[in-house]
């Protein structure tokens, strides 16, 4: 089975803020390969079932500002596999209840509908950041 993707209407990942003073949140959908034993990312602009994707999530923010908190849906046409950071929090009820992903079971994972990052004053002073995670088209 194809799926395309369309980036625009996958947008709806990212939550952008409603005021410029906000954090700056941005996402991008990559496709992995492995070709000759070596790994190598794309840029997605077509997938199939079964393809491994890695979503990167950036955030901008002023330099002076107290920490914060990006949270994201896991898009529901893919299936979480694994994060960058064992700190990342995880849902699997759509955002209701949160554990550290390092704390989720192998038959969890593939429930997992968000990802929270929660982002320190010191982290938040550097004003920029950028978090992975992989997951498979479903």
């Amino acid at each position: 089975m194809r799926i395309s993707v369309v980036l625009a209407a996958m947008g709806t990942v990212w939550a952008l803020p409603a005021h410029a003073s906000e954090p700056q949140v941005e996402g991008a959908i990559y496709l992995e390969r492995h070709e000759s034993g070596e790994r190598r990312i794309e840029p997605a602009t077509e997938l199939r079932s079964g393809d491994k994707v890695v979503l990167l999530v950036r955030w901008r923010a002023a330099g002076d500002r107290d920490g914060f908190t990006v949270t994201t849906p896991v898009p529901r046409t893919l299936a979480f596999q694994r994060e960058s950071s064992e700190e990342v929090e995880v849902s699997t009820d759509g955002g209701r209840n949160w554990t550290r992903f390092g704390q989720l079971r192998g038959a969890q994972l593939d429930r997992v509908t968000h990802l929270r990052w929660k982002i320190d004053a010191r982290q938040a002073a550097e004003g920029s950041g950028s978090f992975a995670y992989s997951a498979l088209v479903r």
